[in-house]
């Protein structure tokens, strides 16, 4: 639900033109942010259109699991490209964004473990909150 709001926001409302050109700006950005992680071409959306990120009911974000998962990186860098960092909103939806790929990467680390550790989750943590009091 957040990436689908995420990008509805950014499309619609964060950046300056109409929603089909500002869907294709940020899908080149995306592509260009998929390249610089080395997210594999399986793990991507292979294209995006203004109907899978909004349905009649609101936001909300359409495809496959890895694919919806593998976007929340470069999604967290077209938010932080696009948005107003001035703006508390915007801080705080960046905010969100980052937890989520913080969240994201300690499972990743830790994919072939059926429990957490509690100490790698507990060091992770201990940075997270650290750069953001350093933030603050």
């Amino acid at each position: 639900m957040l990436l689908g709001s995420v990008l509805n926001l950014l499309v619609h409302f964060v950046m300056p033109a109409g929603p089909a050109e500002n869907l294709a700006e940020l899908w080149q950005y995306i592509q260009s942010r998929y390249e610089a992680r080395g997210i594999k071409l399986a793990d991507r959306y292979g294209s995006m259109k203004l109907t899978m990120i909004s349905t009649k009911t609101g936001p909300k974000l359409k495809g496959k699991a890895a694919e919806v998962k593998h976007l929340a990186h470069p999604l967290h860098d077209a938010w932080k490209a696009y948005s107003n960092p001035h703006l508390e909103i915007h801080q705080k939806i960046e905010m969100a964004l980052r937890l989520g790929c913080h969240l994201d990467d300690i499972l990743d680390e830790h994919s072939d473990e059926f429990v957490l550790p509690g100490e790698a989750i507990f060091q992770r943590s201990a940075r997270y909150l650290r750069d953001m009091l350093e933030r603050v």
